[in-house]
């Protein structure tokens, strides 16, 4: 064989490739990205397939402003509002999203400016760089909320340290008003790299099931409860959870460390005329976890210790809320196949925060 019937070989091989890639990624993979609802993220990152839950989304009337829109407004907008939200993805608000924010607005007229964490940088983080860039200065609210996910509160607000990186405020405009790329829209976004990895993702995970029993990836597990706490037809009662919910069996939690950094942004905020409002968001292995078959696994205890502490800031304890719903019989407080509660979670916390306003 001469050395250019070698290279086509090559060239066809490698187009073959390709080919089987784009059916195998349109057939199989395609579906598993999308978020149907507005969620589903486990359902993407285990590759299983999800029955669609009875419950469907809210949409309000009345939304938040987003902090993005406030610096594009070149002043237009208020500088006065009721909240100022900092917190992670339980937080983020768009078109297609609704979050707890957007309920307050609704129900209660209340007015929120919600910022999203800046970068990479955790709640906290962006608080002081946002502050040390001056943003604070001219914006006026009676409160703060401070939101994060049980799981990451300990790297948060447990190290003890901020490690924030004081930005210009043209770089902080510039973070917050330029729209992101759609990358799973995009078609330069998909192929050929994404592509392939999901491909690869997708079979991994299928092979990786048949060794581990309760999972359906390394980073999905799921377990039985003892009712049916969901509307997804066949799967009421299978409790699909992110394997870091389970972080503080390796990394315990220290609450007192947590409540000190927390009792240090509070005094800080007094500079301000601010009150400090704390909302850790149950995980959701947390909030079904009297419930799931057969459990041998020690509770985490930190929303219990978090109560016995001197705080100088309000504490929104979402578990003790949110088992009340459970313990009610209510369904869907957390969508079956993803890492954020539904509708139902964000409404029975904003019941509580807006009694403090009350």
């Amino acid at each position: 064989m001469t050395a250019k019937k070698y290279v086509n070989s090559f060239l066809v091989i490698i187009y073959a490739l390709f080919v089987f890639n784009v059916i195998f990624y349109y057939f199989n993979v395609r579906n598993f990205l999308k978020l149907e609802d507005v969620h589903g993220d486990l359902k993407r990152l285990g590759n299983y397939e999800a029955t669609k839950s009875i419950t469907k989304p809210v949409k309000y009337n009345l939304h938040c402003t987003e902090f993005r829109n406030y610096l594009k407004s070149d002043g237009k907008e208020s500088k006065n509002f009721d909240f100022i939200t900092i917190g992670d993805s339980f937080s983020f608000s768009n078109s297609k999203i609704n979050c707890y924010q957007d309920y307050l607005c609704d129900k209660y007229n209340f007015k929120i400016l919600n910022i999203p964490s800046y970068e990479r940088l955790s709640p906290m983080q962006t608080f002081y760089t946002l502050e040390s860039a001056g943003i604070f200065k001219n914006l006026h609210a009676e409160y703060l909320i401070l939101e994060s996910v049980e799981r990451s509160c300990q790297g948060r607000f447990g190290k003890g340290d901020i490690n924030f990186s004081p930005d210009t405020y043209e770089n902080i405009f510039k973070f917050y008003t330029e729209p992101e790329a759609d990358k799973m829209n995009n078609f330069k976004g998909i192929f050929p790299t994404t592509m392939y990895k999901t491909n690869f993702r997708l079979i991994w995970h299928n092979i990786y099931r048949k060794f581990y029993k309760n999972r359906m990836s390394p980073e999905v597990y799921f377990t039985e409860l003892d009712n049916n706490f969901f509307t997804n037809p066949n799967q009421e009662n299978i409790l699909y959870y992110y394997y870091e919910d389970l972080i503080y069996l390796k990394n315990p939690f220290d609450a007192e460390k947590i409540n000190i950094t927390l009792n240090n942004l509070a005094n800080k905020l007094n500079s301000y005329d601010m009150k400090l409002i704390f909302m850790p968001c149950s995980d959701k292995f947390g909030l079904y976890y009297e419930h799931i078959k057969n459990n041998s696994t020690p509770e985490n205890p930190f929303f219990d210790e978090m109560e016995l502490l001197n705080k100088n800031y309000i504490y929104i304890n979402t578990r003790k809320i949110l088992r009340k719903l459970v313990e009610a019989g209510e369904k869907d407080i957390y969508w079956a196949d993803d890492t954020h509660w539904s509708w139902k979670g964000q409404q029975a916390a904003g019941d509580v925060i807006a009694e403090y306003l009350k």
